[in-house]
C-alpha cells in the first residue's frame, strides 16, 4: 500500500499544519504499516517542533476521516497515565481531518513476534488504567454488536444463495467441509460473545503489531510505567472502549498467530502462559467470534483505497481456524 506524504496534501491543508507546528516542514519521517491510504508521519520544522500527524480525505478513502474524528473525540475519554501519544491538535479542512500526536521514539514490534516483546504487550494491556465511570467510552458490546455476527451472517447468506449461488456471492458453507460439520457449533459460541467480553476495563479494541510501538532496543522491554515514556505505547485509539480485558489479550493473540511468533496450540495452552487459566473460556468464546468475523469480512468486496485489508482478514481467518482446531475448542 502506497501512503499519502506531506508534498502530497493539499496546500491549504500544509499551511495549516505548519501553522499548527509552528513553522516550515523541513523534514518528513513516514510510518510504516497500518491500512489507512492517508499520510502517518513525523513532521519536524524549522524551529525543531514536531509532531506525528495523521491527514485524510473522503477520496483516499469514505469512512477514513470519520475514524480520524472519533479518535479525535475518544481521546477526552481515556484515563491519564496511559501509555499512548498525548493528542496534541485535530481539525478538518472541507473533507480533509488531521490529527497531531506527541511523537514518541520508539518501533513497531520486528515480525514474526518475540515472545519477550508479546509477553510486555499483554502485561501493558492487563495493566491499563479503568476508565472513569462518567467516561463518554462506549461498550464493548455496543460497538461490536453488529460487527461479530460473522457466522450467522454466513449461514444467513448460505440459506438465501443456496448451492446454485452467483459467482462471488458471500457465503460458501457447502464448499468447506470443516465449515459444514462446525457451523452450528461456531454459532453458539458466537452468540455470547458479549457475555464473555462485557466489563469496566479499557481496551483499545485494535491491537496489532502496527499498533504497538516499542520505545526501547532491548529485546525484553522493560514493564510499563504508565506513560508514552514506559516501553510499551498503544496507538490509534480510534476503537476505544469498556470491556473485560480478555477481549484485547485474544485479538493480540490472533494476530500474533497470523503474523508469527506464537503457535496456533498456545493461544489458549495453560502451559504457555499467555492466558490466565480464569481467562480461557471468555477466550475461546471471542476466539470463535473473531475467527467468524474476519471469515464473513474476507468473503465481502474490497474496500476502495484499502487494498491490503481484505487479504489479512483472510489470513486472521485462516490463522483462527488454526487456533480453534488446535486448542481442542472446535474438534
Amino acid at each position: 500500500m502506497t501512503r499519502l506524504v506531506w508534498d502530497g496534501l493539499p496546500d491549504a491543508v500544509r499551511r495549516r499544519v505548519a501553522g499548527r507546528i509552528g513553522s516550515e516542514i523541513v523534514h518528513e519521517a513516514p510510518a510504516v504499516g497500518g491500512f489507512s491510504p492517508g499520510m502517518a508521519s513525523v513532521l519536524t520544522g524549522a524551529d525543531g517542533r514536531s509532531a506525528f500527524v495523521k491527514a485524510v480525505s473522503a477520496e483516499q478513502n469514505s469512512y477514513s476521516p470519520e475514524l480520524y474524528r472519533r479518535e479525535a473525540a475518544l481521546h477526552a475519554g481515556l484515563p491519564r497515565g496511559l501509555p499512548a501519544p498525548t493528542l496534541m491538535w485535530s481539525f478538518d479542512y472541507e473533507d480533509w481531518s488531521v490529527l497531531a500526536f506527541a511523537p514518541v521514539h520508539g518501533a513497531v514490534p520486528p515480525l514474526p513476534w518475540k515472545r519477550a516483546h508479546l509477553l510486555a504487550v499483554l502485561d501493558t494491556v492487563r495493566g491499563l488504567t479503568t476508565p472513569d465511570p462518567d467516561s463518554p467510552l462506549p461498550g464493548v458490546d455496543e460497538l461490536f454488536r453488529e460487527e461479530l455476527t460473522g457466522w450467522r451472517s454466513l449461514a444467513a447468506a448460505e440459506a438465501v444463495a443456496g448451492t446454485h449461488r452467483p459467482t462471488g456471492t458471500p457465503g460458501f458453507v457447502a464448499d468447506d467441509p470443516w465449515l459444514r460439520r462446525h457451523l452450528d457449533r461456531l454459532i453458539r459460541l458466537e452468540e455470547s460473545w458479549e457475555d464473555a467480553a462485557r466489563g469496566h476495563g479499557l481496551l483499545h479494541a485494535d491491537l496489532r503489531a502496527d499498533n504497538v510501538l516499542l520505545t526501547e532496543a532491548e529485546d525484553r522491554p522493560s514493564a510499563v510505567t504508565g506513560s508514552s515514556e514506559g516501553s510499551v505505547v498503544l496507538v490509534d485509539w480510534a476503537y476505544a472502549c469498556r470491556g473485560a480485558t480478555v477481549f484485547d489479550l485474544v485479538y493480540l493473540l490472533l494476530g500474533a498467530v497470523e503474523a508469527g511468533g506464537c503457535r496456533p496450540e498456545d493461544v489458549l495452552s495453560a502451559g504457555s502462559g499467555l492466558l490466565r487459566k480464569d481467562e480461557h473460556d471468555a477466550a475461546a468464546v471471542l476466539l470463535a467470534a473473531f475467527t467468524g468475523w474476519f471469515t464473513w469480512l474476507k468473503t465481502l468486496p474490497p474496500v476502495p483505497g484499502l487494498p491490503a485489508l481484505r487479504p489479512f482478514q483472510a489470513r486472521m481467518a485462516a490463522a483462527g481456524r488454526s487456533c480453534l482446531t488446535a486448542s481442542g475448542v472446535i474438534h
